[in-house]
């Protein structure tokens, strides 16, 4: 009974962490671990106010990160710059919400260093990564926001990939 009671409380307490450790990191300037043992520590916000969405986002992408936040994938460029920087989540939970993304929302990205960064979203395309690779290149700044596909499939690992591509307002 204790484990399943943890089970409830474990992500409500996460979510509150993860939240004081962003201010702390906004007001330093540098990412503040949310507790000891995690491997990674938030470095952004992301805000879809049309679809009442706002989270925080994790510096490096590992098993462990993605288990309570969307994260940076760190071999593409830094969030805000005048690249392509790419974030991955889970279907399941914090990207859930992708599959009603339309092209043309705005995502708001604040970065730790306080600035916001306004993109819009583009068409989602379905990739299989056993024949495409994901890419996050390109001329022009942007953000690709990445989950596993189908959003409502039971299984996991599946080699399909929903991609959203948004490009730099202004």
């Amino acid at each position: 009974m204790a484990q399943g009671l943890w089970l409830t409380v474990k992500p409500l307490a996460a979510d509150v962490l993860l939240k004081r450790s962003w201010a702390q990191s906004i007001g330093h300037g540098q990412p503040q671990s949310p507790w000891p043992g995690l491997d990674s520590a938030p470095i952004a916000e992301l805000t879809v106010a049309a679809l009442d969405i706002r989270q925080i986002v994790l510096d490096k992408a590992s098993g462990q990160a993605l288990a309570f936040a969307p994260a940076h994938l760190v071999e593409t460029g830094p969030i805000g710059g005048n690249n392509v920087a790419a974030i991955a989540a889970h279907k399941n939970t914090h990207f859930a919400f992708l599959k009603n993304l339309e092209p043309g929302m705005e995502i708001l990205v604040r970065t730790i260093d306080g600035k916001l960064h306004v993109y819009q979203a583009g068409e989602g395309q379905i990739i299989n990564t056993n024949y495409e690779a994901l890419s996050a290149s390109s001329e022009t700044a942007g953000l690709v926001l990445i989950t596993c596909y189908p959003f409502d499939a039971i299984s996991f690992g599946s080699p399909f990939r929903y991609v959203v591509p948004a490009t730099k307002v202004g």
